[in-house]
């Protein structure tokens, strides 16, 4: 669900910078209007990959703790923001963190099995439902943003190239 939220964020910025985007608002202010989106679009996309980094922080350090997934979380989502933020590209930190999202997302079911043994196919037979459902959605949505990520990455290449072929 907080993921939702983040989805939800992300469209609303994305909205409200293309109607702040026309040719009457001065220079300034659209420069402006960017960079606030574009720290906006930093934090909550950045949410995506993080969490994923985070479970698999937590599986590789079981007895951490509430503290240890707090720092974990904040410090690295703080890290991600910045970095993305100095990428000045929507396109591109939407781009980044789809890839680096999906994979790590597909990495959870696997760090789960190396360390717990609870393999998709164990979780099943053994009726560990909640931990069968946590793995097949981080499976399906890395997946799902895997599949986004090459559309995304085609489309831009299809545009680029459109704009540089002779007329």
């Amino acid at each position: 669900m907080g993921l939702a939220g983040c989805i939800v964020i992300i469209s609303g910025v994305m909205i409200w910078l293309v109607a702040r985007n026309k040719k009457n608002i001065p220079e300034k202010k659209r420069r402006f209007n960017e960079w606030l989106a574009r720290i906006y679009l930093s934090a909550s996309i950045g949410m995506y990959p993080v969490t994923a980094a985070a479970f698999i922080a937590v599986k590789l350090n079981p007895d951490g703790g509430r503290g240890f997934i707090y720092q974990f979380y904040f410090w690295v989502w703080l890290v991600v923001t910045i970095l993305l933020i100095i990428r000045r590209d929507n396109f591109k930190i939407t781009r980044d963190c789809l890839l680096l999202g999906g994979l790590l997302g597909m990495a959870i079911p696997i760090v789960n099995g190396l360390v717990t043994g609870n393999w998709v196919w164990v979780s099943w037979r053994h009726g560990y439902y909640d931990i069968l459902f946590i793995d097949l959605l981080w499976l399906v949505m890395s997946v799902a943003t895997l599949v986004t990520w090459l559309l995304a990455v085609r489309k831009r290449q299809g545009k680029l190239g459109r704009a540089l072929s002779p007329a």
